[in-house]
């Protein structure tokens, strides 16, 4: 498929489906890791809109997947653990 018919298919979905958490910052944890020897439990991701942060979750570690703990705003990564998918 050319380049531009897989950008175009992509911003057809992202216009339909919107789009998920994908402002994160990957340094801080690697840099923690590396200076005090502790692998991120998961990387805090956010979906921003118009400059404001509207949605939150974990970036886990595979096989790992953010699972919904049940209850509270699906928006709000304290509402996530990462946990192995069914």
């Amino acid at each position: 498929m050319p380049p531009k018919m897989e950008l175009e298919y992509y911003e057809e979905v992202r216009e339909k489906m919107g789009a998920g958490t994908f402002t994160f910052d990957t340094a801080t944890p690697i840099v923690q890791w590396v200076e005090e020897g502790k692998p991120p439990d998961s990387i805090p991701a956010a979906r921003v809109v118009g400059g404001q942060i509207v949605r939150t979750r974990p970036l886990c570690a595979w096989p790992e997947v953010a699972r919904y703990k049940g209850s509270g705003s699906i928006d709000d990564a304290a509402n996530f653990a990462c946990g192995r998918a069914e």
